[in-house]
């Protein structure tokens, strides 16, 4: 690839970098309340809000994205600049374009992160759907090692919670409180929630 398209794929790829990096902070400081003010039309808010309903999977292929074209843009400009920049050089330079890039894009979302997410909603829609084959079976096996991870501690709970209650029967029955037939009543119930 000559020195002039590596630029022209560098800067395409800092293109979408910038936009995904709108996105992401449009997602994270936006105001829902806010939102809601901006629209007459409650059916437009509905559209709005159904396009936002998966924060988490619009977060997490927004950060992907962010990460795969902010590579692109370093490797393509990097190979494309170093004949005209200078080796020495170069590394200092994406730097800067970078840390210009990223605070340019942040300070314009902050001043108005309500109209940046309804501007970028349908790139950040979009941005989802293509990273869907990635997304959901990582945030799958996330949610799995997670719920393993506190699964574990809710079910030592619960079973101590059955533990207590059928003692709580035994001792019931025992003093004739309960009559025997309740306490296999409220046995089978708790056996048949597992």
């Amino acid at each position: 690839m000559d020195d002039n398209l590596s630029i022209i794929v560098g800067l395409l790829s800092g293109l979408v970098y910038a936009l995904g990096q709108a996105a992401e902070s449009a997602l994270h400081h936006y105001s829902h309340t806010k939102l809601e003010k901006m629209f007459k039309e409650p059916e437009r808010l509905d559209q709005v809000n159904a396009g936002l309903k998966d924060f988490d999977r619009h977060v997490f292929s927004l950060t992907l994205a962010h990460a795969l074209f902010g590579a692109l843009f370093a490797v393509f400009c990097y190979r494309g600049l170093v004949a005209v920049v200078g080796p020495a050089t170069l590394p200092i330079l994406l730097l800067v374009l970078v840390l210009a890039l990223t605070g340019a894009v942040r300070e314009l979302v902050h001043r108005s992160p309500e109209a940046s997410v309804l501007r970028l909603l349908p790139m950040i829609r979009l941005t989802t759907r293509l990273w869907t084959p990635i997304t959901v079976p990582l945030m799958t096996i996330g949610r799995l090692l997670e719920s393993s991870i506190v699964g574990t501690e809710e079910a030592s709970d619960e079973d101590d919670a059955v533990e207590d209650i059928l003692d709580a029967v035994s001792e019931g029955e025992a003093e004739g409180v309960l009559p025997g037939t309740a306490a296999d009543y409220i046995e089978n119930i708790m056996d048949a929630r597992d």
